[in-house]
């Protein structure tokens, strides 16, 4: 009798001890500061929890109005980064060619964890942070071009951004139209539509790309883009 009554506090304890860490597991983070530029899309984003676990908090989306209440659970828009150590988490630069930065989302900011290449809450699946290279407002390792997101070329160190949402490397050209999103930061999957030395842009302006005429052609086809976009291929 008397075993069966340690064995229910015992039981009692553990419990509620589980149940204590899984709620402050919850409840208990601090900001991580990573070294990113100072701006709305990084304040605040990274957290540190218990067991040196990163933690990314999505903003408050407050509708129209904006919000006007307190922020009370702050901590339940919280995303786990996994494998990821909080204390090894760190900014590693900026990846996004976009004339108008702040037309970039938070794909654009690259973070390192001295393994791995992160963007948002996900480790960059065949990332290579020992060639991690940045080139203007463009990066690339071995395996991947980071342009406000990820791409898939050939080539990513001679990876090039054209306008009318084309891009190329020393041997394709693609289109973002070709793009298939996958999760986790795995490529943007796209197939070369033509080879780059064929590859000759009709205009000059962005603001010229969907006026419906031909924007770009090779010795077989010619381009154009819908207004409500995807590519228009036709025969010569």
């Amino acid at each position: 009798m008397v075993n069966l009554k340690k064995n229910f506090i015992l039981s009692i304890i553990l419990a509620f001890t589980l149940i204590s860490f899984v709620i402050l597991s919850l409840v208990y983070k601090l900001p991580v500061s990573t070294g990113a530029p100072d701006s709305p899309l990084t304040k605040n984003l990274y957290y540190k929890g218990l067991l040196n676990k990163l933690y990314l908090r999505m903003p408050r989306d407050c509708g129209f109005w904006g919000c006007v209440t307190p922020d009370y659970f702050p901590f339940l828009r919280d995303s786990l980064v996994k494998k990821v150590n909080a204390s090894n988490f760190k900014y590693a630069g900026f990846g996004c060619s976009n004339n108008i930065p702040l037309s970039c989302s938070t794909g654009a900011y690259i973070y390192q964890d001295g393994k791995n290449v992160i963007i948002a809450d996900s480790i960059v699946q065949g990332s290579d942070l020992q060639s991690l290279t940045f080139k203007g407002n463009i990066a690339y390792d071995v395996n991947n071009v980071y342009d406000d997101g990820i791409i898939h070329v050939s080539d990513p160190s001679s990876y090039q951004k054209l306008i009318c949402r084309f891009y190329q490397d020393k041997t394709f050209v693609y289109s973002e139209y070709g793009r298939q999103i996958q999760k986790d930061y795995k490529y943007f999957e796209t197939q070369p539509i033509t080879t780059s030395d064929k590859f000759r842009l009709l205009v000059e302006r962005e603001q010229d790309c969907f006026s419906g005429k031909p924007i770009a052609e090779d010795d077989k086809s010619v381009y154009a883009l819908q207004s409500g976009g995807g590519l228009i291929v036709r025969p010569k």
